[in-house]
């Protein structure tokens, strides 16, 4: 299986250990076909062609040649959401697999505008926070009574995305309106849904030890308690991309559940500005 990168610049968390977990987990060989916009703009970061060389991948020339070759797409990107709208325009067009990583768009409205070209052009596509894929919450996927959500990163705007996917991934669709107090750097959200059931966003910058977990409550007969994410979830999220890319007529992910996280992060980041008053979603 031959399977193309696209991405802002290659040396970067996901694209440096997607190579070796995707080979891991496919039992085939896999040829990684990598284009980057540029190269890393750390000190001592990657060009394209150094982590080429590094994680056994074959550079291209251009998004084309990438998608020409590839039998399917990942566009990478996760720190730079604003690229994926221009990346997505230039791969979509191709009708090949592709896997949008987080996250997916700058905002709830580009991310319609990107999942309705995928519809327009039939492309078959999917995006999701790696933490909708953390085995520990799949017994409680969309049936949770209460989710208090926890997550730490080093950016705020970037990460919020992991907190509010567990929320939506364990309480299902029907988001109405969120309130939150705190700021960037110590964020708490209450999230209020349609037909009463009440969840909560934690999200603390650079708290190291924290990791991903959430406070779960199910319905009735379930078995509360808190459930923290290990480390495999990334690996469990490329199992599922690798049956995508064999067979794409079933996305892991429903557009419209990417579009629920995409609609709360957007209710969040208004709220800032309104702390304790109810945004409404």
């Amino acid at each position: 299986m031959k399977i193309g990168f696209i991405d802002y610049y290659l040396d970067e968390y996901h694209a440096n250990h997607y190579p070796a977990w995707l080979r891991e987990s496919a039992g085939e060989n896999i040829e990684i076909l990598a284009w980057a916009e540029t190269g890393s703009p750390f000190p001592g970061g990657l060009t394209t062609g150094e982590w080429c060389e590094k994680y056994g991948a074959r550079q291209l020339e251009s998004i084309r040649e990438v998608c020409e070759a590839a039998d399917s797409i990942i566009i990478l990107a996760p720190d730079d959401p604003d690229r994926h709208m221009a990346y997505a325009q230039e791969v979509f067009p191709f009708g090949k697999p592709v896997f949008v990583d987080k996250t997916f768009a700058v905002d709830a409205g580009e991310a319609r505008r990107i999942i309705a070209l995928g519809e327009r052009l039939g492309t078959p596509f999917f995006s999701s926070s790696s933490l909708r894929f953390a085995p520990e919450f799949a017994h409680f996927a969309g049936v949770a009574e209460s989710v208090d959500a926890f997550g730490s990163g080093d950016r705020f705007d970037i990460e919020l995305i992991h907190p509010i996917e567990i929320c939506a991934h364990l309480m299902g669709r029907g988001a109405a309106k969120i309130m939150s107090n705190g700021d960037r750097e110590h964020f708490v959200a209450m999230l209020g849904y349609r037909d009463g059931r009440m969840a909560s966003i934690n999200f603390t910058l650079n708290c190291q030890g924290l990791g991903y977990s959430a406070l779960v409550i199910p319905g009735k007969g379930g078995r509360s308690g808190v459930y923290a994410a290990k480390e495999h979830f990334f690996k469990a999220m490329i199992r599922a991309m690798l049956d995508f890319f064999r067979d794409p007529e079933d996305p892991p992910v429903n557009h419209a559940d990417t579009l629920e996280g995409m609609i709360i992060r957007d209710g969040a980041l208004k709220s800032l500005s309104r702390p304790g008053e109810w945004v409404e979603l």
